[in-house]
């Protein structure tokens, strides 16, 4: 990732290309999709981490409690 003041971008985004069955590799190719599009970050009120693109909706990220 690189962030230069409030703006957020990712590239070369890497992933293990493990065979998996069609609708999980297409849920992946849509994440990595929509992971390239982000500018900028923020929390929500309920503590989600959310990646916003340029245009439309963040996708919200919960933390895991293991």
């Amino acid at each position: 990732y690189r962030m230069q003041g409030d703006q957020l971008s990712f590239s070369e985004i890497g992933s293990t290309r493990k065979m998996c069955p069609p609708v999980l590799m297409e849920q992946e190719q849509s994440f990595l999709d929509a992971l390239s599009k982000v500018q900028r970050w923020d929390f929500s009120s309920q503590e989600q981490l959310r990646l916003w693109p340029a245009d439309g909706k963040p996708m919200r990220l919960e933390p895991q409690n293991d």
